[in-house]
């Protein structure tokens, strides 16, 4: 076993350890569908998937510095000039985008779901079982693996 097999082994460990993984469950939407049908849906939730990403990423892109008052940073004014009502402002303003950054990461990842649910639906339409997938996915893990991709 070479090194970078043992780094593989030892990440693939590591990601099993921490994640606990959810399948998803297919979808009759696309049982008496034509192939059309389902690339019309696939097409729509890689879309919603798209635009959730570009939102979330000009959102999180945008970070409110939590030490920041009116465009100027309190970090860098001296003790006696800055106020406590500046510090709770700030501080809002901060939570404020925290929560705001979670709606966006949550909105991406709920999105992500759906697609995955779609090309779920779709395998098992046409009767490519768990197994299948998940032996193509491990093929796929160890190319990238190798071609230095992770």
């Amino acid at each position: 076993m070479t090194e970078a097999d043992k780094q593989f082994k030892i990440a693939k460990l590591g990601l099993e350890d921490q994640l606990k993984m959810v399948k998803p469950v297919p979808c009759i939407y696309v049982k008496e569908k034509t192939i059309r049908d389902w690339f019309a849906k696939l097409d729509s939730e890689v879309n919603e998937f798209k635009e959730a990403v570009l939102q979330g990423y000009r959102s999180l892109n945008r970070r409110a510095d939590a030490g920041m008052i009116q465009g100027i940073s309190i970090t860098d004014q001296p003790i006696d000039k800055v106020s406590l009502s500046d510090f709770i402002l700030a501080a809002h303003d901060y939570n404020g985008q925290r929560a705001h950054e979670q709606a966006q990461k949550w909105r991406i990842a709920e999105e992500r779901a759906d697609v995955v649910t779609v090309l779920t639906s779709m395998m098992r339409a046409l009767d490519i079982d768990d197994k299948t997938v998940q032996e193509a996915q491990e093929c796929v893990n160890q190319s990238n693996h190798r071609k230095g991709r992770w």
